[in-house]
């Protein structure tokens, strides 16, 4: 989940230019996910892509034994304002390609791509994957005691597969999560059991230490494997910065801790940076063309990196009272009251007594929650869970604990529960010695890691990319949410630096492109005029435009300068509008009046013939009557010859198809004619079919059963019925209720549309709003396979033969099928 972490990405290239390797480094991990997340908020990727990589490789289920995710306290999940699915549901789309699910699109298929890219050996990705496991398992460990202590309860067997996964012995881990070794003088020691709801929160923090370093371990590793060797090393490179933007959650309904602290105040930092870079860039460009910038300012945001992170700042106030045993969040807030609460500009204290404080940022006022404020920054793990961890056989776990980098293989069991816990107090003891005091403090890390990410970026040349997210429902459609996207403006800063433009010069057009626009306002059209600073400085001064600033090549102008020239070139733009209107028309006319000319004496030409036509009509005309009456004559004495003869009459010429469809189609109209007028009856439409489409095999098959798509008279409510829930390009063809004909329902894209199947005087099938003419039903179905209807796609693709008896098509059948 990149957005749960910042990251720095250099690529490194040789001196020619070739890539050696890359090296990336991450800051906050948001390791409180693992136990708890926010309504519509889901748990880290790697979790459920662990779950469906026991589905796709069936090994590591037994290995990794997990249990039922949809029972664990780490994985409840609660709908957000988007009403968003549990991802638990989702899992068989992370097994095989990408999901889509927009909420994890990241495939088993792709984590073990990129993980044989890598090159991590089997051992370690097993030993990862029993590290997460056992981080899954601990969210259902139940403890039970009273004032005296606590002890483990519940299901020991997921205790003992707890232990199993991480590799270490039962006793030892037990002995860890509810008892704490207190050190006294003399070398004297003093055990104390924790209380119920302290050994849970041990559980949970021993959840999140160990993705925390477990994530830690990753990142280093694919360092290794991916750095260039160091011979042949280089200080080139090319870094991209990844970094979580600005974050208020009191705005989603929830509340903001250290972490958000920390994210804004590196939001702050690079704000800085940002601002520092646009300005600086800015005034070297009035430098460059001679220009004073000194009356251009903006907002510094250094104070609230001063309050923040300088010395008695906010953070040297957390770390001390995290030194303090008896120091609460409360007192934690008290000292912030005291120390800040005068610096109103920046720190704004609660009028009520509530565990809050409010900090002035750049993007506007956040309000902050100091609970857990001191347990989040000494981000320490009881020892006891260290050292037992330390010893752990599962080789990463140990590393990542502080074991030895060489030990390897399987844990030897201790069988003896003393043994094994005396084995643990022992590593415990040792690595309390190997950390420094003030080591692990979050603000301490952060503001180191910070440091050292402005020093990078301050020895390059950086570029500035800004991502804005239309909406908050991850949306693939286009759509917009102006306060959500204006908030986002504000929160990146983008606001601010347009404001910085603003203030200066920022329309800076060269002397050529200056005198090329607005010319006409200081000088005549026809005068040649060449592209220096007095020349547009005439053109300023004719049309009254004031601060405005003459460089070595460019003119720098306000951003309303150009809007008031603009305006002054509106008389010369219609002017010219109409110049050209006239222009226009007259050499429209001039070119067509020739062509008119022409146009004239060839009607003159023709109406001169068409006045001859009746002229030499009447001859030709009293001639055929002629022929006509000697054609009379000839046949009747043929025939009263034959009849002299006794001759048999000839027989009837053979009919052909088009004959058949003629005779048809006249006797269809006959029976629209002898019905009455208006829609036609159920028997009306059964007759038109027996009597014409039976004839010609409309909708059957070669031995005469009707086809899977043909379709009685069924309406059109009852065709959309049946192809509502069937799948694009699924189509039926019926009679029609309302007409004498066929109608064509189809479902294409999610709707269902109708098109009438007209027959013309020959017998021919249209589809209406279609030229081409089909002979049978059969064809149109045998064409649209493979051709759309309209220009959208929609093809005949699969026949809608519904389930069950058919009393649509039982009325059609002749009475020969009878």
């Amino acid at each position: 989940n990149s957005s749960r972490f910042g990251k720095f990405v250099q690529i490194l290239f040789s001196k020619e230019g070739a890539i050696q390797g890359a090296m990336q480094t991450q800051y906050l991990l948001e390791k409180s996910r693992v136990c708890q997340q926010g309504r519509g908020e889901q748990n880290f990727h790697i979790f459920y892509i662990m779950f469906a990589w026991t589905r796709v490789f069936p090994e590591y289920a037994e290995k990794l034994d997990l249990p039922d995710p949809k029972g664990l306290k780490y994985f409840e999940f609660k709908p957000g304002p988007q009403n968003e699915e549990d991802i638990l549901n989702c899992l068989d789309q992370f097994e095989h390609g990408g999901s889509e699910n927009p909420r994890c699109e990241i495939s088993v298929n792709e984590l073990k791509e990129t993980i044989d890219i890598l090159g991590f050996t089997e051992d370690e990705l097993l030993n990862i994957f029993n590290a997460l496991a056992g981080i899954v398992k601990l969210s259902n460990l139940e403890f039970e005691g009273d004032e005296d202590g606590c002890k483990l309860a519940g299901d020991r067997a997921n205790f003992e597969s707890v232990c199993k996964n991480f590799g270490v012995d039962p006793p030892a881990l037990e002995f860890a999560l509810t008892t704490h070794v207190v050190a006294l003088p003399g070398n004297q020691q003093v055990e104390k059991k924790y209380s119920v709801l302290e050994a849970q929160e041990l559980a949970d923090s021993t959840g999140k230490d160990t993705y925390g370093k477990l994530f830690n371990f990753i990142v280093e590793a694919t360092n290794k494997k991916l750095s260039a060797k160091s011979e042949s090393r280089t200080s080139l490179a090319m870094g991209v910065l990844d970094i979580f933007g600005f974050e208020d959650f009191e705005r989603q309904g929830g509340f903001n801790s250290l972490e958000q602290l920390c994210i804004n105040l590196a939001n702050e930092q690079l704000q800085y940076f940002f601002t520092e870079h646009i300005f600086g860039q800015e005034l070297a460009a009035y430098a460059e063309e001679g220009i004073d910038g000194a009356d251009i300012h903006y907002e510094d945001n250094q104070p609230m990196l001063n309050l923040i992170l300088g010395k008695r700042g906010m953070f040297d106030t957390l770390n001390e009272q995290s030194k303090l045993k008896r120091s609460t969040d409360a007192t934690c807030l008290e000292a912030y009251h005291q120390k800040f609460e005068k610096e109103t500009k920046l720190y704004e204290k609660p009028r009520m007594a509530d565990p809050v404080f409010s900090l002035h940022h750049y993007a506007g006022p956040v309000r902050y929650t100091v609970q857990d404020f001191l347990h989040k920054n000494r981000d320490a793990l009881a020892v006891e869970v260290i050292g037992t961890m330390a010893i752990s056989g599962n080789h990463v776990v140990a590393l990542i604990f502080g074991g030895e980098e060489g030990a390897r293989g399987g844990r030897k069991k201790v069988v003896d529960a003393a043994k094994a816990v005396a084995k643990a107090k022992q590593s415990a003891k040792s690595q309390k010695g190997k950390r420094p005091a003030g080591a692990n403090y979050l603000a301490k890390q952060f503001k180191a890691s910070l440091v050292s990410l402005m020093d990078d970026l301050n020895k390059a040349e950086p570029h500035f990319i800004r991502c804005i997210k239309p909406n908050q429902k991850k949306s693939k459609e286009w759509e917009v949410d102006e306060e959500y996207c204006a908030r986002q403006l504000r929160y990146t800063g983008m606001l601010d630096t347009t404001r910085i433009r603003r203030e200066g010069y920022p329309s800076r057009p060269t002397f050529a492109d200056f005198l090329e626009r607005y010319k006409i306002l200081g000088h005549p059209m026809s005068k040649e005029v060449l592209p220096t600073g007095p020349n547009c400085e005439e053109i300023l001064s004719h049309a009254q435009v004031k601060e405005a600033k003459i460089g070595k090549t460019k003119v720098f102008m306000k951003h309303y300068h150009g809007q008031a020239l603009d305006e002054m070139l509106k008389p010369f733009s219609v002017a010219a509008a109409l110049i050209g209107k006239f222009g226009i028309g007259f050499l429209d006319r001039t070119r067509c009046r020739p062509i008119i000319e022409y146009k004239r004496k060839q009607d003159k030409l023709v109406k001169a013939w068409l006045d001859t036509i009746p002229k030499l009509a009447n001859p030709f005309a009293a001639a055929q009557d002629a022929t006509k009456a000697e054609d009379g004559e000839v046949m009747a004495a043929v025939w009263k010859k034959r009849e002299e003869d006794n001759v048999p009459p000839p027989e009837p010429i053979a009919k052909t198809t088009e004959h058949v469809a003629a005779e048809n189609m006249r006797m269809s109209m006959t029976i629209q004619t002898n019905v009455k007028k208006g829609k036609p009856t159920r028997d009306d439409v059964i007759a038109f079919y027996k009597e014409m489409g039976d004839e010609q095999g409309a909708g059957q098959t070669e031995d005469g059963r009707f086809c899977a798509w043909f379709h009685g008279i069924v309406s059109r409510k009852k065709s959309e019925e049946l192809l509502q829930s069937e799948q694009d390009g699924t189509f039926l063809i019926r009679l029609a209720e309302s007409r004498y004909g066929y109608s064509l329902s189809i479902i294409w894209r999610g709707r269902v549309k109708h098109f009438a199947i007209d027959l013309d005087e020959k017998g021919m099938h249209t589809i209406r709003g279609n030229s081409r003419k089909y002979r049978y039903l059969n064809q149109i179905v045998a064409f649209h396979k493979s051709h759309s209807i309209t220009d959208q796609g929609d093809r005949l693709l699969f026949p809608c033969n519904p389930s069950g008896e058919r009393h649509d098509l039982t009325e059609l059948a002749s009475d020969d099928d009878e």
